[in-house]
């Protein structure tokens, strides 16, 4: 597993094939995906945080599907499909597109799962909120599927 620990800006960082396409910004982030926490695109997953700026997490791949976690420790839970066509996997920041963490990985498709917890955080330039991402290959591509919805509590 990779601890992830970096920063980032405007509520989001990206999960990518290294060859990606950035697609348009306002159809990617539209409104289902802003509210389902991740737009997927063609090789580009994006990952809503709660934080503007500190991010922490990890980062694990895996062989084979991984059983879901305890849905009740975590405020999200969402799943995406990734396509990698370059043989690597990377995490990039946002606006900068930095590369923070890459990994070889065989081509074809991908499951990304997000669990994202302590999303109700007080001071978004401090941070506070965490985001699990692991990644497994999948025969069955998708575009996303939302577990379990996080519902700000205000």
């Amino acid at each position: 597993m990779k601890k992830l620990d970096f920063y980032t800006t405007h509520h989001q960082f990206y999960i990518v094939d290294e060859v990606h396409v950035s697609p348009d910004g306002h159809n990617f982030w539209n409104e289902e995906a802003f509210f389902e926490r991740m737009p997927v695109s063609d090789g580009i997953i994006g990952i809503s945080t709660a934080s503007y700026g500190p991010i922490k997490g990890s980062f694990q791949i895996f062989n084979s599907t991984q059983a879901l976690d305890d849905t009740s420790k975590f405020d999200h839970i969402v799943d995406g499909c990734l396509t990698i066509s370059s043989g690597k996997i990377q995490i990039l920041d946002c606006p900068d597109s930095d590369v923070i963490y890459e990994i070889s990985a065989d081509n074809g498709n991908y499951c990304v799962r997000l669990y994202s917890s302590n999303l109700n955080i007080q001071d978004e330039d401090e941070g506070g909120d965490f985001h699990r991402i692991e990644i497994w290959p999948t025969d069955n591509p998708f575009n996303r599927k939302v577990i379990k919805q996080f519902n700000p509590q205000r």
